[in-house]
């Protein structure tokens, strides 16, 4: 007498929406990421040493934003391997590879690490970064609002008004960051919860081989 064949576990739409999803953002997040590569080291990083040469940092850069501008080629290079992993992870949860939700988990719980530290930058890194950007671009020194040609009496002019701006895109950028540590929470608890269902026991019945289901 023959054995039946096992019955083959149905796939839930949880995890195929989940992958779906991580698989569309994913390709955005990499093509994005591969011209930006493509995009620093030919127009961004040649446009931030001329403006280094005219007018440096300032003196009380903090050393990690300092290092953040010394190394934004290999950080997006960093991201952009990043970004192939959830691809990679994503598509293989969408074909029910254990191996895949696995690394997928692993993704996941880089996301959760990676959200609690862009939470913290946003305080003590970001600030000052934010605050050096706007000093090269509008400070003076700056081409861009300080051109050589105007007259000393308009520079001193327009750097009266600056002053009187900054306090305002102070709390401009005090706002983002609030609503940036929200949005960090909010994803932390939803990576949270995937992270839970994947690990359940339906869920992961979808990704045991049928004979080992037998």
């Amino acid at each position: 007498m023959s054995v039946p064949p096992p019955v083959p576990v149905k796939h839930s739409m949880f995890v195929t929406v989940v992958a779906w999803i991580f698989i569309g953002l994913s390709t955005f997040a990499t093509l994005g990421l591969l011209l930006e590569s493509l995009l620093l080291p030919l127009i961004f990083l040649p446009m931030l040493h001329q403006q280094m040469a005219t007018m440096p940092f300032p003196a009380d850069l903090s050393p990690i934003a300092a290092w953040f501008f010394g190394h934004a080629l290999e950080l997006c290079y960093g991201l952009l391997f990043i970004a192939l992993l959830h691809l990679i992870a994503a598509i293989s949860l969408l074909r029910r590879k254990d191996w895949g939700r696995r690394l997928f988990l692993g993704m996941l719980g880089f996301d959760v690490l990676y959200q609690l530290a862009a939470a913290a930058m946003q305080w003590w890194a970001v600030p000052p970064m934010q605050h050096a950007m706007l000093q090269m671009q509008l400070g003076p020194g700056s081409h861009l609002m300080f051109p050589n040609n105007l007259p000393p009496q308009v520079q001193a002019a327009q750097a009266a008004q600056l002053a009187q701006m900054m306090p305002m895109m102070d709390s401009m950028m005090a706002v983002t960051r609030v609503f940036g540590v929200i949005s960090a929470l909010v994803f932390i608890i939803l990576f949270g919860w995937i992270i839970k269902r994947l690990c359940s026991e339906p869920v992961r019945r979808e990704f045991t081989p049928p004979s080992a289901v037998a």
